[in-house]
Order: structure tokens, then C-alpha cells, then sequence
């Protein structure tokens, strides 16, 4: 199979860098938050439509800080079709739209726990979505009572300032308004499989708390003192290098960034990149992303285990972010499975590698990926190969 270089480097899988999170409050009566996208379906276009209705189909979502009471206060969550008139863009017929489909949550009857994803069953109605429909997904507060007050969590890019689409919108005090707040919700339909907002994953997958899962090591940590991501391609890849999101105590925080082959068994290094942390731009104890490059690139062949590490060199900290997720299956959401990406570790740079997180869900990834720029001369292969849409 013959390659195409691409003129800028793709992230691998997506989903693997940081990202600010906030949320949309909703405290008042009348008071919604939308979020407006292109659906993607977990099996493409080539799965056919998919329904979602009473009869098993739910959305994930989470929620930021919340107080959920009292009886007389109702939330809907639900999907619908796009309006062509409203601006900024929301579900057609809003404010106070009814939704195709959706479920309402009572105060007091129902639960919705502070940072944490619930999984909403749908009551009424029913919508069959294709491969790249345009939906709304809104949350509408259709009446308070009390004290509560309701917070979908959200996402923000790191590196951008803002999304035209997916879009978010609010309408609170009676006005819309534009919002750079981007719910990463997942669609599960009546079969069982799954739909996203496509590039939502650029922000993150859903995941199971705000809170990280760190990974804080040196080069003489007992526990383990290199981590990082196994990554198995749908296709061949050419690996430039590997973006990766960090904290380092101070600028000793020297560190290198390594490609393995074989990670589960007898792990070689196909690629090293030694980076001394003097040289390079970086803000002691905060948030760094790097984006480096190896010494040459790597051909990567499908279904084949490989991992991307970093592993310092020096007794100065490193910090390594990454998220659990769950249901596992969010992990979708970035085009990869979670058999196919996880985290792993090891110690003292001998044997093989291990799953981070222990047992075989493998819900934890590391803000660590390959920085991929070659795709197979067939594009429409490579659309669902990679996840390029």
C-alpha cells in the first residue's frame, strides 16, 4: 500500500490532550443549554441509520457541580432537529422546544451526582439518526424549585479559542448567547452501539470525573518509571513523534520520549528522542504540552502493538496527565478502541510492559500520543481506518 505525506501531523488517537473543563449552569426556570454537531456513528456510514427511543436508547452525560432536591424541579435532556432561523444556533423550535426524543428528570425522584456521568434512559419519543445528521442536544431546565441548581460539565480546547462547530448555545435570562463550552455526550441507541459529536473528541472523550489520573515519576521511582500509551493502528502510519501533556517540577525535569514495537512482550525501541529540558520552553510545576519529533520517522503497520512512553532521565519529577473512562466504551469517541489504547508501564526499562490501571478494562489513557503524517493513497479507506471525517 503506497502512502500520501500529509503537510501537517495528525494526533493519534484524538482525545489525547489537555483541555480546559467548565460547565453550563442551569438555574432558573426556562434556562437550556444546546450543543449542535454532526452525529458520528460508532460503525460509520457503512452501519446504516440507528434509532434511539424508549425501547433501550440513552444519552451519557456529565454533570458538573449540582443540587438536585426538590420535587418541583424538572430537567429534560433530549435530541432534535436543527433550527435553520435561530441565532446562535439551537434546536428547532426553542426556546422551550420538545425534543424528538427525550427523558425527564425529577427533583428529588431522580439523581444527578456532582462530577460524575449519568446515563439517561429516553421516555418519549423517537429519532433515527444517519452518519453525519445535523442534531441538537439540549438540556432545559423546564422548571426550578429551591435551591437547585443543575451544571452540565463541558470542555473547552486548549489550543483554540473557540468552535463554530460543534457549536454550544445557552439561553439564560431569557437571551441566547454563543458558547465555547462543548458537552462531549454519548448517544447509545436502541441496539447497543454508539454515536458522538464528531469532533468533540478533540476536547476529550467523556470521562468518569474531572478529576486527572496522574502519573507523578522519575528515574528512581520504585513503582514503575516509564509510562505512556500501547497504540494499535487500523493502518499504516508514518510516526514523526509524539505530542505529549506534562508537568515537570523544575526545567532538571530531562526526559525521553520512546517508541516501542512488541510493548506486551519483548519491547525494542524503534525510536528515541532525548529531551533536555533546558532547551526546550516550559513552566515549572503547570500544564506543558511538547510536540517533538524523532530523529526519523517510523513506519507503523495495522494491527500491530506499539507503544509511545515517556521516561525521564534525571531524579526531577515528571507528571504525566491522563483520564479514566467510564463505560469503557466512551473510548469510541476518539476512533480507538479501548483494547487498542491504554496505558501502560513499567520499571527500570526491562521487560514488558503492564496495563496502568489494573484488570482488563483498560479505561485509562494518558495524554500521550503519535504524531501520525502518512495516510494510504485510498481516502475513503483511510476515513475509516483513522478517523479522518
Amino acid at each position: 500500500m503506497s502512502q500520501a505525506n500529509l503537510n501537517f501531523l495528525i494526533p493519534y488517537p484524538g482525545g489525547t490532550k489537555g483541555q480546559s473543563g467548565s460547565s453550563v449552569t442551569l438555574d432558573a426556570t426556562g434556562e437550556e443549554y444546546h450543543v449542535v454537531g454532526h452525529i458520528m456513528l460508532q460503525n460509520g456510514a457503512a452501519g446504516g441509520s440507528k434509532t434511539i427511543s424508549s425501547a433501550g436508547g440513552k444519552i451519557l452525560a456529565r454533570f458538573g457541580t449540582t443540587t438536585f432536591a426538590n420535587a418541583g424541579t424538572t430537567v429534560r435532556v433530549g435530541i432534535g432537529a436543527v433550527s435553520t432561523t435561530l441565532n446562535p444556533t439551537a434546536m428547532s423550535g426553542s426556546p422551550a422546544a420538545t425534543p424528538d426524543v427525550y427523558d425527564e428528570l425529577f427533583g428529588a425522584t431522580d439523581t444527578i451526582t456532582s462530577s460524575t456521568i449519568k446515563t439517561i434512559t429516553m421516555s418519549v419519543g423517537t429519532k433515527t439518526i444517519t452518519d453525519n445528521d445535523l442534531v441538537a442536544i439540549s438540556f432545559n431546565m423546564v422548571s426550578k424549585a429551591g435551591a437547585d441548581s443543575v451544571s452540565v460539565a463541558t470542555n473547552t480546547d486548549a489550543h483554540t479559542v473557540n468552535f463554530s462547530r460543534p457549536a454550544g448555545s445557552t439561553y439564560l435570562t431569557s437571551a441566547w448567547a454563543r458558547s465555547a463550552q462543548i458537552a462531549n455526550v454519548l448517544i447509545e441507541f436502541d441496539d447497543g452501539t454508539f454515536g458522538w459529536i464528531k469532533h468533540a473528541t478533540e476536547l476529550q472523550p467523556l470521562h468518569s470525573s474531572p478529576g486527572l489520573a496522574l502519573a507523578t515519576f522519575n528515574n528512581s521511582t520504585g513503582t514503575a518509571d516509564e509510562y505512556g500509551n500501547l497504540i494499535n493502528f487500523k493502518t499504516y502510519s508514518t510516526i514523526h513523534g509524539a505530542r505529549l501533556n506534562y508537568s515537570p517540577d523544575n526545567a532538571a525535569a530531562d526526559f525521553e520520549l520512546i517508541l516501542y514495537s512488541d510493548p506486551l512482550g519483548s519491547p525494542v525501541a524503534e525510536r528515541t528522542l532525548t529531551v533536555d529540558a533546558t532547551q526546550i520552553n516550559i513552566a515549572a510545576a503547570a500544564a506543558n504540552a511538547f510536540n517533538g519529533m524523532f530523529p526519523t520517522a517510523f513506519l507503523a503497520s495495522p494491527n500491530v502493538d506499539y507503544a509511545i512512553c515517556v521516561r525521564p532521565t534525571t531524579t526531577t519529577n515528571l507528571t504525566l496527565y491522563g483520564y479514566d473512562h467510564v463505560p469503557v466504551d466512551v473510548l469510541l469517541m476518539s476512533g480507538v478502541s479501548s483494547d487498542k489504547c491504554y496505558a501502560v508501564r513499567r520499571l527500570d526499562n526491562t521487560g514488558a510492559f503492564s496495563d496502568t490501571n489494573g484488570g482488563t478494562a483498560k479505561s485509562r489513557r494518558y495524554f500521550i500520543s503519535a504524531l501520525i503524517g502518512a495516510i494510504p493513497d485510498d481516502r475513503s479507506a483511510s476515513q475509516s481506518q483513522i478517523g479522518l471525517y
